[in-house]
């Protein structure tokens, strides 16, 4: 047992287990002020959760896309260096797993982006709030996306069409993301009254509750983080 529990406590020496669980750092606890304020991997969560369950392209999250980035490529060093000392093969492999679920989370958020992009493209290049939402790579990728569709739709039908019904920007072309669709949603605290129209009334809502609703009246709560999609 001894002999177990001294290779135990070699591992845990040789790895350092605070750097290498995905959670804030040290200096960023401190700059916070605040230890309860939620970690760089919860933000992703959130903002992957909200993405897919919104029927519209969200704000891109520039800023936390580039720190989980440069967290994972920081703890995958780390994984590399730990990985050539001898008796951490089991600890490596685990936070080797923890890693791939983030990075499973990242690239998830990252492509119901672009297959919103893809299939909004022409109501998302037409609108400047929109425009907005995307970043410089995102802006980039639906201009040759665009241009890409017009060539091929013109070559395959949209030239032989009446001048009136060939082009791509007509308003019966452009598909709108439908902002009635229902969603699921969690208060993170206490909102008050939120009104859902003449017809749907009005409810009260508290820090907890799960709601069931259309889109469009929440769509500022779950923007300001209010609300948070599930």
């Amino acid at each position: 047992m001894e002999a177990l529990d001294e290779k135990k406590n070699k591992i845990a020496d040789d790895i350092d287990l605070d750097k290498l669980l995905p959670t804030l750092s040290d200096d960023e606890i401190e700059d916070s002020q605040n230890p309860g304020e939620p970690s760089v991997l919860e933000t992703l969560k959130v903002a992957w959760l909200n993405e897919r369950g919104s029927p519209e392209l969200l704000d891109y999250e520039g800023a936390l896309v580039s720190r989980v980035k440069e967290e994972l490529e920081t703890q995958q060093e780390l994984i590399e260096q730990s990985s050539e000392k001898k008796g951490t093969a089991l600890m490596v492999r685990i936070y080797q797993m923890e890693i791939e679920r983030i990075n499973f989370i990242l690239k998830s958020y990252l492509r119901t982006r672009l297959w919103k992009m893809e299939k909004h493209i022409i109501h998302i290049l037409s609108t400047a709030d929109m425009v907005a939402r995307l970043s410089p790579q995102e802006v980039d990728f639906c201009k040759k996306y665009a241009d890409l569709i017009e060539k091929n739709f013109n070559t395959a039908f949209l030239r032989h069409l009446p001048e009136q019904y060939s082009q791509m920007t007509d308003k019966d072309m452009v598909v709108l993301p439908n902002l009635d669709e229902y969603v699921f949603c969690r208060a993170n605290s206490n909102i008050g009254t939120i009104s859902f129209g003449v017809e749907s009334g009005e409810t009260s809502v508290s820090s907890g509750d799960i709601l069931v609703a259309s889109y469009r009246p929440l769509k500022e709560l779950v923007k300001n983080g209010m609300l948070q999609l599930i």
